[in-house]
């Protein structure tokens, strides 16, 4: 077992996510996040054991969010689009840490680099969302 992120495997993702293609926002759509609002209520009302019950909701808006061209999106809806798509994620992933009694959704084996979302006909993990999105 590690005792923390391996920061070989963190450059790796960090250089494996340029190969896709940088945001181009151009657009003057603006998206409601309110499904997302939602989960984020019950996790602050309810605590980290909503989780467990908010994967069909997280699935649902990470669905509707990849039907979205985000070159579409103004600059600031674009950079909300990829935040909020990386949050809904990771949200996933730790109720599915939190469900299956993981100490942490960082022991969940493949949890940042596994798929999780196309957009636009490219399939992201979550190290992609992150290094090849939004820090770009």
């Amino acid at each position: 077992m590690s005792n923390g992120p391996n920061p070989f495997r963190a450059a790796w993702n960090m250089l494996y996510a340029r190969r896709l293609k940088p945001p181009r926002p151009n657009g003057d759509i603006a998206l409601d996040h309110t499904p997302l609002s939602r989960v984020l209520d019950r996790l602050r009302s309810e605590g980290v054991r909503s989780l467990a019950h908010a994967s069909s909701d997280l699935a649902a808006y990470r669905d509707v969010l990849s039907s979205i061209d985000p070159n579409e999106l103004t600059p600031q809806e674009s950079l909300a689009f990829w935040i909020n798509l990386y949050n809904a994620g990771a949200l996933h992933r730790a109720g599915h840490a939190y469900a299956h009694d993981y100490e942490s959704v960082l022991r969940v084996p493949g949890a940042f680099s596994a798929p999780w979302v196309t957009v636009a006909g490219e399939s992201m993990s979550l190290d992609d969302l992150e290094h090849g999105k939004i820090r770009r």
